[in-house]
């Protein structure tokens, strides 16, 4: 039996989400997996996208370890809170920043600029109730980050332990030791 090390680096869009979901998928059904483990690091991306990986992580018929290696920030935050037991690296961090709306263009009508408002304001309040679900954060905080009046805020390891995002400080393989019951594959798009 094996650990799977699925590996997620890179911005949290569409096509990259639904490579992860593909490739979990594919994983599950290998005839020696034992466990998964989500070895993340994303600055952000689609709040959209973010909140479905973290329903996805949510419905799948196994425990996820999730394992923050490097900068986790924006809606990467969320969809990496959607693991059941959570650890990051020591030198790991966690970015929260107010959202924002990319348009694809650049005229816009009005009508757009309104739905775009309620669609982020709307993932905005998700987000909040996925991080005040799975972590120990105050109210003030959760303001602080999810408010009208959002601010920029960077957790370290000890901070984000502290705060419940995760539930240890660790390394993976911190002595670099040959670890023969685990496979490591990434998430390509």
């Amino acid at each position: 039996m094996a650990e799977y090390r699925l590996v997620f680096n890179g911005p949290i869009i569409t096509q990259s989400a639904n490579a992860l979901r593909h490739r979990v998928a594919f994983i599950l059904e290998q005839a020696d997996f034992e466990s998964l483990t989500l070895v993340f690091s994303t600055s952000g991306g689609s709040t959209q996208d973010g909140i479905n990986l973290y329903s996805f992580l949510r419905a799948l018929p196994i425990r996820v370890h999730g394992h923050a290696a490097g900068h986790v920030g924006s809606i990467g935050i969320p969809a990496f809170l959607g693991a059941h037991y959570r650890t990051m690296s020591r030198f790991s961090r966690f970015f929260f920043h107010p959202y924002d709306w990319t348009f694809p263009h650049a005229n816009v009508l009005t009508e757009r600029i309104e739905e775009a408002n309620i669609h982020l304001g709307s993932d905005r309040d998700l987000s909040r109730q996925i991080v005040q679900t799975n972590s120990n954060l105050q109210a003030d905080f959760l303001d602080r980050i999810y408010g009208a009046a959002a601010s920029t805020v960077i957790l370290s390891a000890d901070e984000a332990l502290a705060a419940g995002l995760v539930q240890e400080i660790t390394e993976l393989n911190d002595r670099g030791a040959q670890q023969r019951n685990v496979k490591t594959w990434t998430v390509g798009w």
